[in-house]
């Protein structure tokens, strides 16, 4: 594998920024040139103490998910299994769009309405951050209260943005239960739908 760190990549001038961040991300020891010897596995320096709310947040947000799934079952108003096939194909953007839709063709704009264009709207906004976290590289620092998220995009009209940030291992607890408070008002939600759904 030919080094990432030096200036050129397939005969190309990188610019310094995105070297300067291969250098701080790919150090030598982390990846194979073509005189290494073959690794058979990689230790990353994360502590348990982050990993347990990394890991909590992927849980959480699974079953923040399914209550979603409960009120798009319920909306659709068919049979168990007909609604867990359409619900399977659904990625979580298209089944918050989704039962704001079926809730609209069934109710209109009733009084809990407002309510769960609230929930959704925060669903949307709780996605962002769990994408972020997930598709991020972490890395240790000197604070064993925070991680450092490194993350590259490009997209748009920004371009190629390289990232370093701070993330205190707080705010990724305070996450997590951002997560579970969302999910309980969802299975509260459902609970308050009627009995019966109407055709249209």
């Amino acid at each position: 594998m030919p080094s990432l760190t030096g200036r050129k990549l397939d005969g190309r001038v990188l610019p310094w920024s995105i070297t300067h961040a291969l250098r701080v991300v790919l150090p030598s020891e982390l990846y194979l040139t073509p005189n290494s010897p073959c690794m058979s596995s990689f230790a990353h320096n994360i502590g348990p103490a982050h990993l347990v709310h990394i890991g909590d947040m992927t849980v959480s947000f699974a079953h923040l998910e399914l209550q979603m799934k409960m009120i798009f079952f319920v909306l659709v108003n068919q049979p168990a299994r007909i609604g867990s096939i359409l619900g399977s194909y659904l990625s979580f953007r298209m089944l918050r769009d989704a039962i704001r839709t079926l809730y609209l063709e069934r109710f209109g704009e009733d009084p809990r309405y407002p309510a769960l264009k609230e929930l959704l709207a925060e669903a949307e906004k709780l996605e962002g951050e769990r994408n972020r976290i997930t598709h991020s590289l972490w890395m240790a620092t000197d604070n064993p209260d925070a991680l450092v998220q490194h993350k590259v995009t490009a997209r748009g009209q920004h371009g190629l943005t390289v990232e370093f940030k701070e993330y205190p291992k707080d705010k990724l607890a305070n996450f997590v239960e951002d997560i579970k408070k969302l999910t309980g008002k969802f299975i509260d939600f459902y609970h308050n739908l009627p009995d019966k759904i109407p055709s249209s």
